[in-house]
């Protein structure tokens, strides 16, 4: 890491208020560390804690991804790395259901061959026809 020099020039109204040159000196280092900061993080996040992983996928797929993640201004690693995330984050959480609903699993008993799409069409066929 290299070091710079800090120079200041200060015009005739800034040698009648010294204390104003220590207070702006102080507002330039917080704003250096603010910046130090956000970089080591950057850092850490993308070089250090990243690792390279191969894919085998079809050419007109990355194409299109490609093309998605140019329009969305983000990298296909983002995207990737985003939707394997929200997958993850998906088994994770397993939907909880109510204590009412889950007391009435297993008391209804319906045939083996209860095709529950065709009875939802016919109930929502006769709600409609009034």
């Amino acid at each position: 890491m290299s070091s710079g020099k800090l120079i200041i020039e200060l015009d005739d109204e800034a040698h009648d208020h010294p204390d104003q040159i220590v207070y702006d000196r102080r507002k330039m280092l917080k704003f250096e560390l603010k910046y130090m900061i956000r970089i080591f993080v950057y850092i850490i996040t993308r070089v250090i804690m990243t690792t390279k992983l191969t894919l085998t996928i079809d050419d007109t797929v990355i194409n299109s991804a490609k093309k998605y993640a140019r329009q969305k201004g983000k990298s296909l690693s983002q995207i990737v790395e985003n939707y394997l995330k929200s997958i993850s984050a998906q088994d994770e959480s397993p939907p909880s259901l109510s204590p009412k609903v889950s007391s009435l699993m297993g008391k209804i008993r319906l045939p083996d061959d209860f095709d529950y799409k065709k009875q939802l069409g016919k109930a929502l066929t006769e709600k409609y026809r009034k």
